[in-house]
C-alpha cells in the first residue's frame, strides 16, 4: 500500500508543477520562408518551445536574433524569446557539411486564447499564421518518398504547387536525411506539385520535379547529375504529366529540330556561324572562362549593347533565326491544338502553365479552352483560374483595364477605380523583392511631381509574402509619394487578373476613360504620353 500511495503522490506532484502540456507536430501555417521549418511546438505553463530546422548553404552562417518574438493573433500579445537550445543568441553559427541545424527556440508561455501565432524575427525568418491546434486532414493524401543521390549538403526540398512562386506563395520543407526522404502531403484538390532541391534554389538554378497529388503514392529518384532527369513513378495523374511532356518533345523533335531549318539553326547556335564578328568574339571570350568579375560585367555590358543595336546576328543569321522561330510558332500551335483540345485535368494544367509563364500567344490557348472546356471539369481549380484570366483579359493598349480592390497599409480596402477614375493614371504592380520593378517605379517620381496637380495619378500594388515589413522599408527607401496597396500572399489574384505570372510586376498606363494606353512603357514613353495629354511642364 505504501508503494501505491507513493506512486499516486508522485503523479499528483508532477501534475501540480506541470498542469498543462501540449505538443503540436508539424503545425500548419499560412506562409513562411524556404530555409526555416517549424517541426513541432510544445506548450506548457512555463514556456513555449518551438522546435526548428534551419537550412542554408554549406559554409554559410546564421545568426538568431534576441528580439525574435511570437505574436498572438487573438490577443495581440508579444511573447519574448528566453533562450535557444543548440544556438547562441546574436552569435554567428557556421553550418557544417549537412548545411542545416536543429534548434529549440524557448519563448514565454503563450496565452491559451492565442490559438494562432506568428513567429517573427525582424529582418529575418517569419512564419505567419502558425496553428496551435491539430488541423483537419485534407481529403487528398499523397505519400512522397525517394532518394537524392550524392549531395550531403542537399538536406531539404522545397515543396509547393507547380504554378506557385516561392517568393510569394506558401511552400513546405521536406527534410532529406542520408539521401532519403518521405512525406505525406494532404491537399484540398488534385493539383500538380513540384519539388526543388533547397541548395540548388539558393544557387539560383534548380530542377523542378513535378507530380500530381491525385496519386496516393509517388516515388522519386533524383540523380546527382544536374542534367539528368529524375525518375518518377506515380499513378495515372502523374503519368499523364510525363506522357504529355514526352509527346511534346517527340513532336518538336520530328517537326522542328530535325527539319532542314532546325538543323541549320542548331548548328548556327552551336558554332556561332550566324553571329556578327563582334558577337562571335564575345562568345569565344565567354567560353574560354577564367574571367574576373569585372571582366564578366564588362562582357555583359558589351552583349547588351550589341543587342540594343541589333548587332548580334549577321544578315544570314537573322534570316535563319526568323525562319526557325516562325516554324517553331507554327509547330507549337499545331501541337497545342491537337493535344490540349482533349479535355483532361492534365491538359488544364498545361494550358494554365502556358498562359502563366509567358507563352507569346495566350489567345490561342484561351480559344482552345473556351471551345473545349466550357461545360467540362468546371469545378477544377485550374478551370476556375483559367476562367478568371480569360474574363479579365490580357491587358493591352486599346482595352479597358481590370478593376480590383486591395488593402492599404492601414488595412483599409481601396477600389482602384475610386482612385483613378477620370484620370490619366499608372497602375504600378511591383514587389519589394523585385529590383527591376523598383528601379522602373522610381523613374516615375519626377513625372508624378510634375503632373499630379494636372490630373495624373499613380497607384502602386506590392506583391508581398507574409507581411508588409519589406514593402514599408522599400517605400521609405525609394521615396514613392503615391498611395501603395498590398497584395499579400496573392490573396486577391491580382497578378493572375493582369496575366503577370510569377513575375514581380507590370506597369499599366490608362486614359481618363479607363482605356489602356500602354503596358510596361519606358520612362520616355510615359513622358511622351503625359506631354500629349497635358502639355509640357518644366
Amino acid at each position: 500500500m505504501k508503494k501505491l500511495y507513493a506512486v499516486i503522490g508522485a503523479i499528483v506532484f508532477f501534475t501540480t508543477i506541470s498542469a498543462f502540456s501540449k505538443i503540436i507536430v508539424n503545425p500548419d501555417f499560412d506562409n513562411g520562408p524556404v530555409t526555416f521549418s517549424i517541426t513541432a511546438i510544445e506548450l506548457t505553463d512555463s514556456a513555449t518551445r518551438v522546435n526548428t530546422d534551419i537550412y542554408s548553404k554549406l559554409g554559410w552562417w546564421i545568426r538568431p536574433q534576441s528580439n525574435t518574438i511570437l505574436k498572438g493573433r487573438i490577443t495581440g500579445n508579444s511573447y519574448k524569446l528566453m533562450n535557444i537550445e543548440g544556438l547562441n543568441i546574436d552569435e554567428k553559427y557556421f553550418l557544417g557539411d549537412s548545411a542545416y541545424v536543429s534548434s529549440v527556440y524557448v519563448f514565454e508561455p503563450v496565452n491559451p486564447i492565442d490559438s494562432i501565432i506568428d513567429f517573427i524575427e525582424p529582418d529575418g525568418w517569419e512564419v505567419t499564421g502558425v496553428k496551435l491546434h491539430e488541423t483537419v486532414r485534407k481529403p487528398f493524401k499523397t505519400h512522397i518518398h525517394g532518394t537524392l543521390e550524392g549531395n550531403p549538403a542537399s538536406s531539404w526540398f522545397i515543396l509547393s504547387e507547380a504554378l506557385a512562386d516561392h517568393r510569394v506563395n506558401k511552400s513546405l520543407i521536406i527534410p532529406v536525411r542520408n539521401g532519403k526522404f518521405a512525406y505525406d502531403l494532404y491537399t484540398d484538390s488534385p493539383l500538380v506539385y513540384k519539388l526543388c532541391i533547397g541548395s540548388e534554389y539558393l544557387d539560383g538554378s534548380w530542377r523542378n520535379i513535378s507530380f500530381s497529388s491525385a496519386d496516393s503514392d509517388v516515388s522519386i529518384q533524383i540523380p546527382k547529375d544536374f542534367n539528368e532527369n529524375a525518375v518518377i513513378s506515380g499513378g495515372a495523374a502523374t503519368n499523364a504529366i510525363k506522357e504529355y511532356e514526352n509527346k511534346r518533345r517527340a513532336y518538336l523533335k520530328l517537326n522542328l529540330k530535325e527539319t532542314p531549318i532546325g538543323r541549320l539553326y542548331e548548328d548556327m547556335e552551336k558554332t556561332g556561324k550566324g553571329l556578327t564578328p563582334e558577337a562571335y568574339n564575345l562568345k569565344k571570350l565567354k567560353e574560354e572562362g577564367n574571367l574576373t568579375k569585372s571582366q564578366k560585367d564588362s562582357l555583359s555590358k558589351e552583349v547588351s549593347r550589341l543587342y540594343s543595336e541589333d548587332k548580334i546576328y549577321s544578315e544570314e543569321g537573322k534570316r535563319v533565326k526568323k525562319e526557325y522561330y516562325e516554324l517553331s510558332d507554327k509547330v507549337n500551335s499545331q501541337f497545342f491544338h491537337e493535344e490540349l483540345s482533349k479535355p483532361s485535368p492534365a491538359h488544364l494544367y498545361q494550358m494554365l502553365q502556358l498562359v502563366t509563364f509567358g507563352y507569346p500567344y495566350p489567345e490561342k490557348i484561351f480559344d482552345i479552352f473556351i471551345e473545349n472546356y466550357r461545360d467540362t471539369l468546371t469545378e477544377h481549380p485550374y478551370h476556375k483560374t483559367l476562367s478568371l484570366m480569360y474574363e479579365a483579359g490580357d491587358p493591352a493598349p486599346g482595352k479597358k483595364y481590370t478593376d480590383f480592390s486591395a488593402p492599404d497599409l492601414e488595412g483599409n480596402i481601396v477600389k482602384i477605380s475610386d482612385r483613378i477614375g477620370g484620370k490619366v493614371a499608372i497602375i504600378d504592380l511591383w514587389a519589394s523583392w523585385c529590383g527591376s520593378c523598383r528601379r522602373h517605379s522610381k523613374e516615375f517620381i519626377p513625372f508624378y511631381e510634375k503632373y499630379h496637380d494636372k490630373g495624373f495619378e499613380i497607384i502602386g500594388v506590392a506583391r508581398e509574402k507574409s507581411s508588409t515589413e519589406a514593402m514599408v522599408k522599400a517605400i521609405k527607401r525609394d521615396g514613392y509619394p503615391w498611395l501603395n496597396l498590398v497584395e499579400l500572399d496573392d490573396v486577391n489574384s491580382i497578378w493572375k487578373k493582369y496575366h503577370t505570372g510569377n513575375g514581380g510586376g507590370k506597369i499599366v498606363m490608362v486614359d481618363k476613360d479607363g482605356t489602356i494606353l500602354a503596358v510596361n512603357p519606358s520612362a520616355e514613353e510615359v513622358e511622351k504620353i503625359l506631354i500629349e495629354k497635358f502639355g509640357k511642364v518644366e
